[in-house]
């Protein structure tokens, strides 16, 4: 009677039933006849395992039975006046079910597993989801791993070299959870985070490419977030303690320097922090306003429009060479009047630009040095890694311009242009990081710091040749 429930059943011309469940029955394709064969030997090979599996089978079928049966209304009447007003038709059925289910109890002596994996199946699927995942590119600008590119690809060319070493999957895994760690996690929640997402993966789960995916959205995703927390709540107490004060000219310079380079790395960006919704000035100052507990028009401060104001200006006034603008100004003139067109565009605005780099730089050096100074070194890096997530970051408008390709390649009839910061954002991280875990003196660290800083270029080249350089190299 169990298998006439079954969705797809037919009668030949004796009467006689057959069933048909692909779904269900179909063998994955990437299973081998050795692995089939390997667990029909394991079901065979002793009393236990037999019994182990006609156990976990029969309770199959009779709990596939009492939930067809709960949906049967005529049953469940009949049921009803049989057990009287002693008890609840379902109730009773759900006890009958609670008994029979013992599928999330551990039973080592009757356990059904399926033999592991052998080293060249487990390699096969590794190759195969670095395939898969190396064509795909980087998760965030927020680099997970170190080089950037993308994340997945990175944990399985990992734990396939630590395999190839000798180590076991664990070991090799947690090799590659201690880079991620150490190139990314600052907290301790942040390594945390990691181990629970990415160092719980097992082999098993390299069956299934979307589950490991996910695992890593997860951990990126969580570990992003956790570092825009910690950066909002330092930089609203260091405000409010400003504020606090009767000198009307520090505040006001206060939250301009705030709204110039803090704002701009988190209002584009509320999808990653979700602090506020919407990606607005005017979601930015409420927000802000708010946090701060003061009245910003009072000061000065509004956002009526597109951008927030000090005295009906407004505060970031990148000019048409900031990041987020400067490819598509350059590719209208460029395309327009060719490379002497955009030549003559930058010259005519590069002075704006080196301004607004060296603003940056100063406002970096500072906010870093009061940072280690206040004891928050965990803060400045976190600040560091959203300051190179958003496009408008004082990080990234460090970089002066400092050339431009004479050849860019037509596509679509456009000369497509970007930014190529020389080094990288993820390079200039890393140099600061280095320096507030080596140095403890301030006035040194701010040296250092600008230093790096100073050597910040950015070139202007063609769209192609820039995702030429920024394939991720091994």
């Amino acid at each position: 009677d169990l298998l006439d429930d079954l969705p797809d059943h037919a009668a030949d011309k004796d009467g006689k039933k057959t069933y048909s469940r692909p779904s269900v029955f179909a063998i994955p394709s990437d299973i081998t006849d050795e692995q089939v064969q390997q667990v029909r030997d394991y079901f065979k090979s002793t009393p236990t395992s037999r019994e182990g599996l006609l156990k976990r089978l029969s309770q199959e079928f009779a709990l596939n039975s009492i939930n067809k049966l709960k949906q049967d209304k005529d049953f469940m009447q009949k049921l009803q006046t049989a057990l009287g007003d002693k008890q609840n038709a379902l109730d009773f059925l759900n006890e009958i079910e609670g008994r029979l289910d013992q599928r999330t109890l551990e039973d080592t002596t009757k356990d059904i597993t399926v033999p592991p994996k052998t080293m060249d199946q487990i390699i096969k699927l590794l190759d195969k989801g670095i395939k898969i995942f190396e064509a795909k590119p980087g998760q965030m600008r927020m680099e997970f791993i170190p080089g950037g590119g993308n994340a997945v690809a990175f944990i399985l060319r990992g734990i396939k070299a630590g395999l190839q070493q000798g180590l076991k999957f664990a070991q090799a895994l947690k090799r590659v959870v201690k880079q991620i760690k150490d190139y990314t996690a600052v907290t301790n929640k942040q390594k945390q985070i990691i181990d629970d997402q990415i160092g719980s993966l097992t082999e098993a789960d390299l069956d299934n490419y979307e589950k490991v995916q996910q695992r890593v959205d997860i951990a990126l995703e969580e570990v992003a977030l956790d570092k825009y927390k910690n950066v909002n709540e330092s930089e609203i107490e260091d405000i409010k303690k400003i504020l606090k004060g009767k000198n009307k000219a520090n505040k006001v310079k206060a939250l301009k320097n705030f709204f110039q380079f803090i704002n701009t790395s988190f209002q584009k960006n509320s999808k990653t922090h979700k602090l506020w919704q919407g990606e607005k000035a005017k979601d930015a100052f409420n927000y802000w306003q708010k946090e701060f507990g003061v009245d910003l028009g009072e000061l000065g401060f509004t956002a009526p429009g597109g951008s927030i104001l000090l005295d009906g200006k407004k505060i970031v006034d990148a000019g048409p060479l900031r990041p987020s603008n400067a490819p598509t100004n350059i590719r209208n003139v460029y395309t327009k009047k060719g490379f002497k067109g955009a030549l003559e565009y930058i010259r005519n605005n590069i002075a704006k630009s080196d301004q607004n780099s060296d603003d940056a730089i100063n406002f970096i050096v500072d906010t870093i040095g009061d940072l280690v100074e206040a004891g928050k070194v965990d803060v400045a890096v976190q600040l560091l890694d959203i300051m190179g997530y958003a496009s408008d970051s004082a990080l990234r408008m460090a970089g002066k311009i400092r050339s431009i390709q004479d050849n860019v390649k037509t596509l679509d009839g456009k000369k497509f242009v970007e930014f190529e910061h020389t080094p990288p954002i993820s390079v200039l991280r890393d140099k600061i990081r280095g320096v507030l875990k080596s140095n403890v003196n301030v006035d040194s660290i701010k040296q250092q710091v600008r230093d790096i800083l100073n050597e910040s270029y950015v070139d202007i080249i063609g769209k192609q040749e820039a995702e030429k350089l920024n394939i991720p190299r091994r």
